[in-house]
């Protein structure tokens, strides 16, 4: 802070002002599947969605297998629907879908697909899914 007097004795007082920006480094890319503009955790949901209607009588092994837990190391890509709503009940933490228009129904199960998605467990699964003959595109 610098304090100056004028020729009429005015006093004048100038303070430099520093701003802290914090940049977030989560990445909000968004994806275009199926005509539709989706963030990472719903790209997911909709690639497992569509790939349940292409395959109705796909079971809950079946679907681990074509989807397997590498891909999201964490929790996985699915899981059971109440182990998934046992997570949010226990922890509190939503780390799956767990409303009911975004669960899936399996001829077996419900499950939930997991909502915890980085930048480089994405980029794994979009390779997946276009291996499965899905078209993504980054918006």
């Amino acid at each position: 802070m610098s304090r100056y007097r004028s020729e009429d004795n005015n006093i004048f007082v100038i303070s430099d002002t520093y701003f802290s920006f914090n940049y977030s480094t989560k990445d909000y890319s968004r994806f275009i599947f199926k005509s539709k503009i989706l963030n990472k955790a719903q790209l997911v949901n909709e690639v497992v969605k569509a790939y349940v209607e292409d395959n109705p009588n796909v079971t809950f092994a079946e679907l681990k297998s074509v989807f397997p837990d590498k891909y999201q190391k964490n929790y996985g890509i699915f899981d059971k629907y109440a182990k998934a709503y046992n997570i949010y009940s226990e922890s509190g933490y939503k780390r799956y879908y767990i409303k009911d228009v975004q669960t899936i129904n399996l001829i077996d199960e419900k499950i939930a697909t997991c909502n915890q998605w980085n930048s480089h467990s994405i980029a794994s699964f979009i390779k997946l899914a276009k291996e499965l003959g899905y078209s993504i595109e980054l918006k």
